[in-house]
């Protein structure tokens, strides 16, 4: 059955907006399909009540009702005109079903009541609305009707009877089979076919109430928050125009971050990259109530559907392997795993030098032990650590941050310590930085700053040198393969020096899992996956395996099931199948009810266990897969380049970014020519992120151009801004001019 509404204003679900007349004694609810209003035995009637948005009856001339149940007297619709006065449309009804009244002419409805007569009596409304014309009822000789999660559902049916000529486009429509309804939408083209004067065949075709969230431009806005909020506040525009609601939008605590200041595209186009983000997983669609549905992808079950395939399709595609995976975490992991090689005496010697190497357990910074050089003589001693295993010392895939070499150190001697620290790749050479304790006082364990002691903080790599000289042996040294690291010591002959809490930091946690059987059969197929909510190596392996264990075999997918009709199946459920081929719990990514004269009513589903839409041959031979930034879906092998990774400019194909920042046209202006200003303010721009020489100097002041790529520290100088420094000691001889003064001392300008 195919109902068609020419409505001005409808309620279908009934889920917001409603208030009783007396909260004490009158109950209003409903199940998002039918409300129900009901009254205690202590009044003799309820009633619920409902703004209008200003509906005039010259143009609404009827008002629809549906009614599924009720006890008591009976049940009956008021509507309030503008002045306020209540105009009882209906009397007191006493018959289920679908009615319509005529509404009287020249007013302006603002308010609409649902009534149910009789103490303890109540009453179920499926539907209720304000018409222009009366409802057509017809009757399909073809249907077709595709429901899709994370897009616009449609329908397509063809009619014989002349009345249908009468529905127009954007008139409302209902398709109801066996008693259900299976399809709620708008009319959106027509199409008539005549024989002369008569009409002999009428087609419609039109979408359900996911075309306002396709019709509709997203706010140009920064959108941020937890994924629901994000959810709800880009449909609110329509929530609040009553076109659609957001009752049944899952919770969701993993945070979103969604910038459009600069992009014009659909709300429902933005939804789907908050819900097909990797770290939400969402699957949405909008029901026949108007209300959308989002929740976790494979959550909502219909596993005991009893469906029995009279025919299918079994789908297997290559470009879905995954049979070896890197998982990388957060930024926040050091070597050794304990935090300090100290701790580790095994890897400690004196290569050259007098000096006596041991662990103090009684002068320590954080934690004992700590490592104690005691010098005899006054030759340089050279104190070697030997890692366990070489260290690549660039920066992390997708990141800019530096590893950083971190040490506390404190000496005792008769003149100012010598520590220059040595980066060695086995014999082809090493990495020199001098003068490593230059910025720690006497008696101090590191570098004052503000009232606090902070660890010394060696930056890694360069990619020219700057603090650190290369020095080239058997041939040029690299920062991805460090053996060992050379401390050269002078503190005098009798003098000691302290090292603490020594490690290297800014490696991401990593885990990798691989199928050789799965490589043997199908080669490799690698991706390299970033979360920075991984906190641990356990948790990054654990990811790794989960993802080999369900992605190294091609997954089988069931595509264009037929069964009987199900016309209670739902887009993006989890359905049970077992076909001889296979098995097991699938999603439905699509549904389709086709109603024909010869084949009756049968549903067709599109299933996988993932829930992702097949690609066709075209998008896999064409390799527009590779653009979709998901671990189902890109299988290239990762690049392994001794050149530097970082700071990148864009990742490898393969790599896969779990909480997505943007793509590079997020960064740029319309025209590509340009940097957005907001992202410029943001981004932790450093001077190495730019050329050499690209600034010209020439427009400053000869003060001004003097300063630039100077440092500023706290020091105890007390001049005023722009004075000149006459303290010799300050920063160790090094200032020169006051640049401003704070509590926490003076900042000075250090040449």
């Amino acid at each position: 059955m195919i109902e068609v509404y020419a409505c001005e204003w409808q309620d279908e679900s009934f889920r917001s907006g409603w208030s009783v007349a007396d909260p004490l004694y009158h109950v209003f609810n409903t199940d998002g399909d039918v409300a129900t209003i009901s009254c205690s035995v202590e009044v003799s009637q309820a009633k619920a009540e409902k703004a209008l948005p200003g509906v005039s009856t010259d143009v609404a001339r009827f008002l629809a009702v549906k009614v599924t149940e009720f006890s008591g007297d009976g049940w009956g619709v008021k509507v309030r005109d503008s002045s306020g006065a209540w105009h009882d449309i209906t009397g007191v009804q006493t018959a289920t079903g679908y009615a319509e009244f005529g509404l009287p002419e020249g007013l302006t409805l603002d308010r609409i009541a649902i009534i149910s007569y009789s103490s303890g009596s109540l009453a179920r409304f499926d539907w209720l609305g304000l018409l222009r014309k009366p409802r057509l009822l017809l009757k399909a000789k073809a249907l077709r009707v595709v429901r899709r999660i994370n897009a616009c559902s449609e329908f397509e049916v063809e009619c014989l009877e002349p009345w249908a000529a009468d529905a127009s486009v954007f008139n409302d429509v209902k398709i109801i089979i066996g008693g259900r309804k299976v399809f709620c939408g708008l009319v959106l083209a027509r199409e008539l076919q005549k024989m002369g004067r008569a009409v002999t065949r009428v087609r419609l075709r039109g979408a359900d109430y996911a075309w306002h969230l396709a019709n509709r431009e997203a706010k140009k806005r920064k959108y941020s928050g937890q994924a629901h909020e994000v959810i709800e506040e880009l449909i609110k525009p329509l929530v609040d125009e009553g076109l659609l609601t957001a009752e049944n939008v899952e919770h969701c605590s993993e945070h979103v971050e969604l910038d459009l200041s600069d992009e014009s595209i659909s709300i429902l186009e933005a939804l789907k990259r908050v819900c097909g983000a990797e770290h939400v997983g969402f699957d949405f669609y909008v029901d026949c109530g108007a209300d959308l549905h989002a929740f976790t992808r494979g959550s909502q079950e219909q596993t005991d559907l009893a469906l029995e395939p009279l025919s299918y399709r079994i789908r297997q595609e290559a470009s879905e392997i995954i049979n070896s995976v890197t998982v990388l975490g957060a930024t926040s992991k050091v070597e050794p795993a304990d935090g300090d090689y100290t701790h580790h005496m095994e890897l400690w010697s004196c290569l050259s030098g007098n000096a006596l190497l041991a662990q103090d357990d009684d002068v320590f910074f954080l934690t004992a032990p700590s490592l104690r050089v005691e010098q005899m003589g006054n030759e340089d001693v050279i104190v070697r650590l030997t890692l366990p295993s070489p260290l690549d010392l660039r920066p992390e895939p997708g990141s800019s941050k530096r590893k950083e070499l971190r040490f506390y150190a404190k000496w005792e001697g008769t003149y100012d310590p010598k520590l220059v620290i040595q980066l060695h790749d086995n014999e082809k050479g090493y990495f020199e930085h001098a003068d490593c304790l230059s910025g720690v006082p006497y008696g101090f364990w590191g570098v004052l700053d503000m009232g606090r002691i902070r660890a010394v903080r060696l930056s890694l790599y360069e990619k020219e040198p700057r603090e650190w000289d290369a020095i080239s042996r058997l041939s040029s040294p690299s920062w991805s393969h460090i053996t060992h690291i050379d401390f050269i010591i002078n503190v005098g002959d009798g003098g000691r020096l302290w090292l603490d809490e020594l490690h290297v930091a800014n490696f991401r946690y990593k885990g990798h899992a691989q199928d050789d059987e799965s490589i043997r059969a199908y080669g490799l197929k690698h991706i390299t996956l970033i979360d920075d909510n991984i906190t641990s190596d356990e948790e990054a392996q654990a990811r790794a395996e989960a993802i080999v264990a369900s992605k190294s075999q091609p997954d089988i997918r069931i595509e264009d099931i037929t069964a009987l009709g199900v016309t209670e199946l739902e887009p993006g459920s989890k359905i049970h199948i077992s076909v001889p081929e296979t098995s097991g719990d699938y999603i439905v990514n699509e549904l389709e009810h086709v109603i024909t004269p010869y084949e009756g009513f049968t549903t067709r589903m599109s299933c996988s266990r993932t829930g992702d839409p097949s690609p066709g041959w075209g998008a896999v031979l064409s390799g527009q897969l590779r653009t979709r930034l998901t671990a189902t879906s890109v299988a290239r092998e990762v690049r392994e380049e001794e050149k530097p990774v970082a700071p990148q400019s864009r990742l490898p194909a393969s790599f896969v970014i779990a909480n997505p920042s943007k793509l590079l046209s997020d960064f740029l202006t319309a025209d590509g020519g340009k940097l957005k200003l907001e992202e410029l303010e943001r981004w932790p721009f450093t001077g190495e992120d730019l050329a050499q020489n690209i600034i010209n100097h020439g427009h400053l002041k000869p003060e001004l151009d003097a300063a630039v790529g100077r440092y500023y520290e706290a020091e105890g100088h007390g001049g005023t801004t722009g004075q000149e420094v006459t303290d010799d000691t300050a920063s160790g001889g090094k200032a020169r001019k006051a640049s401003s003064t704070d509590p926490g001392g003076s900042l000075v300008e250090v040449m």
